[in-house]
């Protein structure tokens, strides 16, 4: 989960429909692997979160932007984004860097960030937040033009992050990190199918009596008296450090040991 610049917080699912939505405002088939993402900063408009907005791209020498590779300004009603000439042209040859830093920078737009110069940083694989404050805008950024550049749909046929890179034109280490979120994802459907067949198994069954060592704790989905096959389902431990969560009602899991009620652990939004 990744901050917004204006203070809230973008789920990974609220940046990959925003990513779709300007995909979409582009022109690009959801069908579409590569995105020509130079072709996407000639339109000379771009869609955001306030509206369809003036995009005005400067190409600039290299030796007027030491250090830099690209920064985002804006103002009422346009934007406003400076790219070095050498990442330029290596974004027009399909460099993975220069594809991400043209991409990174749309994720400033479409977020609405305003009010101050933000900066790419040469040489660095990911952008460089210049203060606590900045690196809130940095962040949700870099996310966003990860998703603009990798459809999560198209990338789930893929069987290795070597295949993403290749497929959408990304670098490894930002294919490793897709990947790693849909083998996040692959597991919480895991754990989900687990309570649902759970679910189904003990549907008939007659309930045991509620224990008396707490009346306020949900009922376990396994509280029918009926033991659980040995090894059948590895149920995830609670963030608390009080050790397996059990499965309640209404595809949930429950900790004995805090009282929490809840979705399984993602790694993103879990005990926070």
């Amino acid at each position: 989960m990744a901050k917004g610049g204006r203070g809230g917080w973008y789920s990974d699912e609220e940046l990959q429909g925003l990513a779709a939505a300007l995909r979409r405002f582009f022109g690009l088939s959801d069908e579409d692997c590569f995105v020509d993402v130079v072709r996407c900063f000639r339109s000379h408009k771009v869609w955001t979160i306030e509206g369809i907005k003036r995009l005005v791209l400067s190409v600039v020498a290299d030796d007027q932007m030491i250090g830099t590779d690209a920064e985002y300004t804006s103002d009422v009603g346009q934007v406003f984004v400076k790219v070095r000439e050498s990442v330029f042209l290596d974004a027009v040859r399909g460099k993975h860097r220069a594809r991400m830093t043209l991409a990174h920078e749309l994720g400033h737009i479409v977020l609405g960030h305003q009010g101050r110069t933000l900066a790419r940083l040469t040489g660095v694989k990911r952008a460089t937040p210049m203060s606590p404050i900045v690196q809130t805008f940095e962040r949700p950024a870099s996310a966003f033009g990860s998703f603009f550049l990798v459809n999560i749909k198209l990338a789930q046929v893929c069987e290795s992050a070597e295949q993403i890179s290749v497929k959408f034109g990304v670098s490894q280490p930002a294919a490793q990190i897709v990947w790693e979120k849909l083998d996040k994802r692959r597991n919480r459907k895991k754990i989900l199918d687990g309570l649902m067949e759970l679910s189904n198994r003990l549907s008939g069954a007659r309930p045991a009596s509620r224990s008396t060592t707490n009346d306020n704790a949900p009922s376990p989905a396994n509280g029918s008296g009926l033991s659980e096959p040995a090894g059948s389902i590895s149920w995830p431990n609670c963030l608390c450090g009080a050790g397996p969560m059990h499965p309640s009602g209404g595809n949930k899991l429950y900790c004995q040991g805090c009282g929490y009620l809840g979705d399984p652990p993602d790694g993103d939004s879990f005990g926070t």
